[in-house]
């Protein structure tokens, strides 16, 4: 593929939100590779929280997991060797607004890791 035969990605917001939804043939498709990815041992899945499971709000404070995504993680975690949430937001706040057990909560862009004994922040 050429890069003139490369899809354009939207530079601006409006351009994001005025993109036609995916097809259902490539929503079927994808779905089949990640159940395909997913089949191989060990097996693991690691998700953002803000544009990925919750919708990009203009306070963050407003953000909230869509719904069925809390419900969908709940059961991977039974299913898959390792889940993950990582965000920019401090991992406890992540936990928080996920509300799912089992789950590896990775804050700060990596820079901290929820733990039962408190937030871990990793050095520089």
């Amino acid at each position: 593929m050429s890069s003139h035969d490369a899809p354009r990605i939207p530079s601006s917001r409006s351009a994001l939100e005025s993109a036609p939804p995916p097809s259902a043939q490539s929503f079927v498709l994808a779905v089949a590779a990640c159940r395909n990815a997913l089949a191989h041992r060990p097996a693991g899945l690691i998700t953002d929280v803000d544009g990925t499971i919750s919708a990009i709000v203009s306070r963050p404070e407003d953000a909230a997991v869509l719904p069925g995504a809390a419900a969908a993680l709940q059961v991977l975690v039974g299913r898959l060797d390792y889940l993950g949430v990582l965000s920019g937001r401090s991992p406890d706040v992540a936990r928080v607004m996920v509300a799912v057990d089992g789950i590896d909560y990775i804050g700060l862009h990596g820079m901290a890791h929820w733990t039962p004994e408190g937030v871990l922040l990793h050095p520089e």
